[in-house]
């Protein structure tokens, strides 16, 4: 089955889109650039391996953030019937680190790594246990 041909661009959005592209990041830009000249070629020559590119690109960027309000106060309340070694190792860890701020840039990064594979209750568990123990 041969792909759909692409429309060809606008000349008068030609620009538009090149400064667009020119604000990109480099492998970013260099995949809209390939995809832009296929678009002009009408769709020939374009490389299925830049849609696998994109997605190493945002997997590579893409970045874990936590909402709402946490704090030392609001970990402390989820541990307090916690009389369990991993719970006061926590505890211990983050007074010692003087809040959760390190605790979570911590556990953001050391997640990313398990994007790939999926992020799962056992997974945070361990990732904060490693944090515990450092």
């Amino acid at each position: 089955m041969r792909p759909p041909k692409l429309p060809l661009v606008d000349p008068s959005r030609a620009n538009c889109l090149r400064s667009r592209i020119a604000c990109l990041p480099p492998r970013l830009a260099a995949i809209a650039n390939a995809t832009f000249a296929a678009m002009n070629r009408g769709g020939r020559g374009l490389r299925r391996a830049s849609v696998k590119e994109l997605v190493r690109y945002l997997l590579e960027n893409m970045y874990i953030d936590f909402q709402g309000e946490i704090s030392l106060e609001t970990v402390r309340g989820f541990l307090r019937e916690d009389d369990g070694k991993d719970a006061r190792q926590l505890l211990a860890k983050l007074i010692e680190d003087k809040g959760v701020d390190e605790m979570l840039i911590t556990l953001a990064d050391c997640l990313k790594d398990h994007l790939g594979s999926g992020i799962s209750d056992k997974t945070v568990k361990e990732q904060l246990m490693l944090y515990a123990e450092s």
